[in-house]
């Protein structure tokens, strides 16, 4: 077994595809599957199964995966500080779909300036597809709004508080801050979450005396804000977002909620036992910068 033999069976394990493992390394599909036949013979077990098109690792590729990519990125740290390489460096990071529009564009300047030769790959979901992302080591780093497992190293990066966003014709005109009663009689549209997790605020408005009114459920944040600024409804959302928002669409305004409401808290997760390379721990330095609103501050005063 060598590093090559490693390095493909990574290629596979992230594309879950031969064909595409093959195509993205400039190989021939066959080199690519002897490779990982190869593997398989060496530790006497079976490293990935066949579901449809794609192929999907079995525990035993699973446990492989985590291995090899420790070494690989110990292997190529080593040739770069000791025979200063230029290899080129990927960080690929999952990021909770309610902060990315808001910070991620920040996050990538600021790092691209620090760090130009590093090529980052962000994807945006909702945090438990982030977290699995995570656990199937498709991702260095996850940056979440829920809790996170003890299994991981975690870091907290800042807390958000809900707002009501609204046309500012919504209701005549309304004004805050509102009240948990208050909130439920209004016509409110419902961010979709995965069928798992649950909406904290639409959790905090059901223990209230009065049935929240949600009229409309979507994930769509085009539709979303098109109902919001039309005045047919309004969307409990994170004070950072709706700011967001705002600058886009003047039409929107902001109504304050009482403070007894939910907040949310934005964690910083990565796999505990892991070597972490100097550009990583840039990323996590200039995530916290931009997170606290540091970046921000920077960023004027260039």
């Amino acid at each position: 077994m060598t590093l090559r033999h490693l390095k493909i069976f990574m290629q596979v394990y992230k594309d879950e595809s031969i064909t595409k493992a093959a195509l993205n390394m400039g190989m021939a599909q066959p080199s690519v599957s002897i490779a990982v036949a190869e593997l398989e013979e060496f530790y006497e077990t079976k490293l990935f199964d066949r579901i449809g098109r794609r192929i999907q690792p079995t525990p035993a590729g699973e446990t492989l995966a985590e291995y090899a990519d420790d070494i690989l990125n110990r292997f190529n740290a080593s040739v770069q500080q000791i025979r200063g390489a230029d290899i080129r460096k990927n960080l690929r990071v999952g990021m909770a779909s309610n902060l990315a529009p808001v910070c991620l564009p920040q996050i990538s300047h600021l790092y691209k300036q620090r760090c130009p030769d590093v090529e980052v790959t962000t994807y945006s979901y909702a945090s438990a597809a982030v977290l699995d992302l995570l656990s199937r080591h498709k991702v260095e780093l996850a940056i979440i709004d829920c809790g996170a497992p003890a299994n991981l190293l975690a870091k907290k990066l800042c807390d958000d508080d809900y707002v009501l966003l609204c046309g500012r014709d919504f209701m005549g005109g309304l004004e805050g801050p509102l009240s948990r009663e208050e909130l439920a009689r209004l016509d409110l549209i419902l961010p979709s979450t995965p069928d798992s997790v649950h909406h904290p605020l639409a959790d905090w408005l059901c223990s209230g005396q009065s049935e929240p009114h949600f009229v409309l459920r979507t994930a769509s944040s085009h539709t979303m804000e098109a109902v919001t600024a039309s005045c047919q409804a309004a969307l409990p959302i994170l004070r950072r977002l709706a700011n967001y928002r705002i600058e886009r669409n003047p039409s929107l305004k902001i109504v304050e909620l009482e403070k007894n409401h939910p907040r949310l808290t934005f964690t910083l997760c990565m796999q505990k036992g892991k070597s972490v390379d100097p550009f990583i721990e840039e990323y996590i330095r200039t995530v916290e910068e931009v997170c606290s609103g540091k970046g921000a501050q920077q960023g004027e005063k260039k």
